[in-house]
């Protein structure tokens, strides 16, 4: 099954702000990378509480983690 997601931060940092467009676009799965200008390895456990409540609550599903895990600069060996 494919599931049409996207990275909702580019939508703008803050959580309702993305949960409200997801949902006017008929989306229901993000790619969760960031929250409140916070990327995703630097959420608190409270903070991950909070965004898997309101994300439970709007009925949106989390498709992927987008980590800079593993990201280098082109120019570093």
């Amino acid at each position: 099954m494919i599931r049409l997601s996207g990275f909702a931060d580019e939508i703008g940092p803050d959580l309702e702000l993305q949960v409200r467009t997801l949902a006017s676009e008929g989306l229901r799965f993000l790619e969760l990378r960031g929250v409140w200008g916070k990327n995703v390895l630097d959420f608190t456990a409270d903070e991950r509480r909070r965004i898997e409540q309101r994300l439970g609550d709007a009925g949106v599903g989390v498709s992927a983690i987008g980590s800079p895990i593993g990201k280098v600069r082109i120019d570093e060996s």
